[in-house]
């Protein structure tokens, strides 16, 4: 099956499978839509502290952060990862967005001492992910990274601790032509680690994430930094969070009865519409059908009285998680 524009396997063995094995032990998960770019130069630490929503200026070489690249108007032009090495940098970002945030990025350097290189071909992303991740990484590779997204290099690759799903991930980054040898882990499709993302409630492109998308009505707040001097989109999201707040925020709902409802699909209480599903899946957590859709702010904390339009036009009962 396709996914932002690139193949991937949906279930590797089974679903059951797969999912007793994040669950209860550990995985592993291709993720060929995440590609690398490299940006190297005097001014490239600055440069970044300046363009992304996230505290660049104080990172030192082995950490990260979460962070995104904003318009002016707050809107997301991408969600990443960034990974500070002693002389260079790295972003993970989507493949559906990855031209955008080489533009967006290029448009910028003016002055700086910043080269911006897309290595992606070189470099093939996958994440072991689990419950015992962090314990399959220690006894592997005796690493024990304790902060999200700091990371080591090691066997012409590098793994960071990054952040998935509900559960523990570290995420390998290896040359395309010497990749680590990991074929004692049992292989998971893009069905479970999907399903584990909705249960968790991470936003993902294109389902949640767009180019109207504001970071807080994703629950970003950890890509953001409230203490640092100005990026591009500061100014909307301070708005947003010390004098108002966003207009919709994501939710994880509950479904009674079998129907699965579409992407799309709205949302009701009584006869007001007050949003709309984005993301939906069978939950072996909650056995039960769950979906994940933008509310109105007002109406976000509702537990019950909500609906959700289903495909024969009959109102299904939805409930708050």
């Amino acid at each position: 099956m396709q996914y932002q524009n690139t193949e991937v396997q949906e279930i590797c063995s089974t679903f059951e499978k797969e999912y007793k094995a994040v669950t209860e032990t550990v995985g592993l998960v291709d993720l060929p839509w995440k590609k690398v770019l490299a940006l190297t130069g005097a001014d490239t630490q600055s440069f970044l502290d300046r363009m992304l929503s996230q505290k660049i200026i104080d990172l030192k070489p082995g950490e990260g952060c979460h962070a995104t690249l904003l318009q002016k108007t707050g809107y997301m032009i991408a969600d990443l990862y960034v990974l500070y090495f002693k002389d260079y940098f790295w972003l993970i970002v989507d493949e559906i967005v990855r031209e955008k945030t080489l533009e967006t990025l290029n448009k910028f350097i003016i002055a700086d001492d910043v080269e911006i290189q897309d290595i992606s071909s070189d470099w093939k992303i996958l994440t072991v992910i689990g419950k015992d991740a962090e314990s399959y990484v220690k006894t592997k590779w005796n690493v024990l990274l304790e902060r999200p997204y700091s990371h080591r290099e090691m066997e012409n690759s590098i793994i960071y601790k990054s952040s998935h799903a509900g559960f523990p991930s570290v995420d390998v980054i290896s040359l395309q032509k010497s990749l680590m040898d990991l074929k004692d882990i049992e292989p998971i499709g893009f069905k479970t680690l999907n399903t584990l993302r909705i249960e968790a409630c991470r936003a993902w492109y294109p389902f949640e994430i767009g180019e109207k998308t504001i970071p807080l009505e994703i629950n970003f707040q950890n890509a953001i930094s409230y203490d640092k001097d100005c990026y591009t989109g500061q100014e909307t999201i301070a708005k947003a969070t010390y004098r108002g707040h966003v207009n919709k925020v994501l939710v994880k709902l509950l479904i009674e009865g079998s129907e699965l409802p579409q992407k799309d699909a709205e949302i009701f209480l009584d006869d007001q519409k007050v949003g709309w599903v984005t993301s939906a899946c069978y939950s072996p957590k909650y056995s039960k059908n769950i979906v994940l859709a933008f509310i109105k702010y007002d109406f976000k904390d509702l537990k019950s009285g909500l609906s959700i339009l289903g495909k024969s036009g009959t109102p299904l009962s939805v409930y708050s998680i």
